[in-house]
């Protein structure tokens, strides 16, 4: 077999597991091509890659709904009940239900530092473009992705519906995708995405085009433990940009350590 037969192999056997069955092959096939470098046999390189994602993605998906059907479902929601209907799928995606309590209060306090806003990035999105609906700047073009497939359908239809953007399916290891924005947004995104490939982290930072950037980390844990995670991820974030000439203000909103970055912008036409 050859070494391009054994990764596709590898790809589609990680793949067909259920929980996995939608998650960017792109990503799949970086993971299965770093565990084969250790000369690991199939079966363990398999189940290393689904434990990596598992790791970085499955925590956050507890006691979601089935995602496919909430899609389905949107079109049928009335206008009157579009809120209070993404208000419940927000408290059953655990990233968002940790925000939820202080949601009118994170965007106000963003949207106070950020100016106009044309275009949001949102980056490893989960269902947080469901709060659009607190966002003072929710007006804007809404591009959001994710690693995961279903979710990204979810979303889609949702923003398409709600003012307009568009969601779509990306591995973020290789860096942030290639749209201009105003404001990008990369919550709670960089633990796991450092934690996929060391200097990952910094590499999309850098690869991201926009204006400002909201970097945000967690202060407790899924469990609701702190264990000094605040000040273990604000010397974090501190050593990845000390020698980048970005202007950066910290915010500490609920249990989310907040990070708003600001530089030089190259204004470019926005694909």
């Amino acid at each position: 077999m050859s070494a391009e037969l054994r990764v596709a192999t590898l790809v589609a056997q990680v793949r067909a597991g259920a929980r996995y069955r939608d998650i960017a092959p792109e990503l799949v096939q970086r993971l299965v091509q770093r565990e084969l470098r250790h000369a690991r046999d199939d079966t363990t390189v398999v189940k290393a890659v689904r434990r990596q994602i598992h790791q970085v993605t499955g925590a956050f998906m507890v006691g979601t709904p089935n995602l496919a059907a909430a899609a389905a479902a949107w079109p049928g929601v009335a206008p009157s009940e579009r809120q209070a209907w993404c208000i419940q799928r927000l408290r059953e995606h655990a990233s968002t239900r940790e925000r939820l309590p202080h949601l009118d209060e994170f965007y106000r306090q963003i949207a106070a530092r950020v100016g106009v806003v044309t275009r949001v990035l949102d980056l490893a999105c989960g269902l947080n473009p469901l709060a659009r609906y607190a966002m003072p700047f929710g007006a804007a073009d809404y591009l959001a992705c994710d690693v995961a497939g279903q979710l990204v359908q979810l979303v889609d239809v949702v923003v398409r519906d709600t003012g307009g953007g568009a969601a779509f399916v990306a591995d973020l290891v290789a860096g942030a995708p290639p749209h201009h924005a105003d404001l990008a947004l990369a919550l709670n995104l960089l633990p796991p995405l450092e934690h996929l490939e060391r200097g990952a982290a910094r590499r999309l930072l850098m690869s991201i085009q926009a204006r400002t950037i909201v970097v945000s980390y967690p202060t407790r844990t899924i469990g609701g433990r702190s264990v000094g995670m605040c000040s273990a991820y604000e010397q974090s974030f501190a050593a990845l940009v000390a020698d980048l000439p970005w202007h950066s203000e910290r915010l500490l909103i609920g249990d989310e350590l907040v990070f708003i970055i600001t530089r030089p912008s190259s204004r470019s036409p926005m694909p």
